[in-house]
């Protein structure tokens, strides 16, 4: 269905390729349709413009692109449209907490939308401890609920309709009991490493105490924070300096910077189905490409897929570094099983070195 920015007019789409329409969703960042569109000399594909509505399954798509394409007879449109949640990128909270100010997430949410007049409204699932924010607001929304991500460390950011839900990470995943075969109900399974942002050292400082006229001191000295292991994998990483206000104590100071730090090459997994398989986001499943001797139980963060078409779903995987262990420990097995290949050969050719030569007389000739 599609519908004009005021309301006005709504009408049925069945003029769009049916091959075409493909829906992304991405966890935190992504959730919007693309597809195109014939002209049929309908109202429906009239309302395809810009800023008006796209509804599917129940939720509200905002068109944000449209290009015109006018070939010979044919007169289309491709449409990008994203989910209205993303619409909050134009709204903006004037006002601010100054200084550093300590929230509940719920706290902070509303006064993110308080006095907007936005129409959402919000849940929190799980448990998020209160944390300092310092100078919040005078932001778009989105951007402020970046900030809440980061500073709470909400693990998922969903919309669904006009509500926006907040997710720690134990109420966002819920495992399947099912697997992701490779040469079974996947046919491609791609596994990409980068090592180029890897950070495994890093200079740390906290809060600042105000001693009034006599100035400031810290409320412990910066000291340096380092991954060993990673260290020891990799060699020494060089990072950013973290300084954060909210942290008086050390310890909890070295538990945060470990948590930010990009010790291991981040791992992008993903599958192409070819059923109608379509894992969604938070599942977890079982990873298993038994080729090359690898198994990991995976997370689902984004779903590429074509719900009138028959094309493969396309599924990105989580890039959590046992996940990478895991890629090295396959990688590992596999040399041992060539090792000892090359070993067996090397012993049978030992074995036929070592064999007497055997001379045979013919018509005068020695032939070995």
């Amino acid at each position: 269905m599609v519908q004009d920015i005021q309301r006005q007019y709504t009408d049925v789409l069945d003029c769009f390729d049916w091959d075409s329409f493909q829906v992304t969703r991405q966890r935190n960042s992504q959730y919007q349709l693309d597809f195109v569109a014939f002209d049929d000399n309908s109202v429906g594909f009239e309302l395809l413009q810009i800023e008006n509505s796209v509804w599917w399954n129940n939720q509200e798509f905002i068109v944000k692109q449209l290009t015109d394409d006018w070939n010979g007879d044919t007169h289309e449109v491709t449409v990008t449209a994203t989910h209205v949640f993303y619409q909050l990128n134009g709204r903006r909270q004037r006002q601010q907490k100054a200084g550093a100010v300590t929230f509940s997430l719920n706290d902070a949410v509303a006064f993110l939308l308080d006095g907007l007049n936005t129409g959402f409204d919000y849940q929190i699932h799980g448990t998020f401890a209160n944390t300092v924010i310092t100078d919040f607001g005078k932001c778009s929304v989105i951007d402020g609920i970046s900030t809440l991500i980061s500073d709470f460390d909400v693990y998922a950011v969903w919309p669904d309709g006009r509500t926006i839900h907040f997710y720690d990470e134990n109420s966002w995943k819920h495992d399947t009991q099912m697997a992701i075969r490779y040469q079974n109900n996947s046919n491609e399974v791609s596994l990409a490493v980068d090592s180029s942002n890897l950070v495994n050292t890093v200079m740390v400082s906290g809060k600042q105490n105000d001693n009034g006229d006599a100035g400031s001191t810290p409320a412990f000295p910066p000291f340096m924070v380092q991954d060993d292991d990673s260290v020891k994998r990799w060699g020494q990483r060089d990072g950013d300096d973290i300084s954060d206000e909210r942290f008086t104590d050390p310890n909890a100071m070295r538990t945060y910077a470990l948590g930010k730090m990009q010790s291991e090459p981040p791992t992008t997994i993903t599958a192409t189905m070819n059923n109608k398989d379509s894992p969604q986001l938070g599942e977890m499943w079982m990873l298993q490409v038994l080729p090359a001797h690898y198994q990991t139980m995976i997370e689902t963060v984004a779903v590429q897929e074509y719900p009138f078409s028959p094309k493969a779903t396309v599924i990105t995987l989580n890039n959590l570094v046992a996940n990478f262990l895991e890629t090295q420990n396959a990688s590992h097995r596999r040399l041992n099983i060539m090792a000892d290949k090359v070993k067996d050969i090397q012993a049978e050719r030992a074995d036929i070195s070592a064999l007497p030569h055997i001379s045979i007389e013919m018509d005068g000739e020695s032939n070995y």
